[in-house]
């Protein structure tokens, strides 16, 4: 079902930099209770009752092996992700890139890219960051629109996305 480092199947998540991209956290959570972030895909992650152990060492496994070395998992330095900065990247999300086309926050937004209501609580600041400034880099062929985003408008976008409750 999924791939990782360019062996398995198409019709999951790649897989190759989940340790990179998720936190730890949630990542331990969703093992042991799947939940739908891709709307559009009928296909589900199968209820696997996998023993808190299993999790684990599922985690661990990918917190060590499957990992991009250049995505830290903390970007933002502490004061860093301001109200205002916030503010900058939801107008940025909403107006100048219409980041709710697709992507869906709550109750509104479209449906063909992941879900975003928990971004927060699954993403870590350095996966999310390095997916705003090229996600073609991470995932080549993905359908994410390419913006060019400068720094300060991915780190804005970022902080607004960090930002939401959970």
């Amino acid at each position: 079902m999924h791939t990782i480092r360019g062996r398995g199947g198409t019709l999951a998540p790649d897989l190759s930099y989940e340790g990179s991209r998720v936190r730890s956290e949630w990542l331990s959570g969703f093992l042991k209770n799947p939940n739908t972030i891709r709307l559009y895909l009928p296909e589900r992650m199968p209820q696997f009752q996998l023993s808190a152990e299993e999790a684990a060492t599922i985690l661990n496994y990918m917190k060590t092996v499957l990992v991009h070395d250049g995505i830290p998992e903390k970007v933002f330095a502490p004061g860093e992700m301001t109200a205002q900065l916030a503010a900058r990247g939801r107008q940025l999300y909403y107006e100048k890139y219409a980041c709710q086309g697709c992507h869906q926050i709550g109750l509104s937004g479209g449906a063909l890219g992941p879900e975003l209501t928990q971004v927060a609580q699954r993403l870590t600041e350095g996966w999310l960051l390095a997916w705003l400034k090229g996600s073609q880099k991470l995932a080549p062929g993905v359908k994410e629109p390419q913006y060019n985003l400068s720094e300060e408008e991915a780190r804005a976008i970022a902080a607004y996305l960090l930002s939401l409750p959970a």
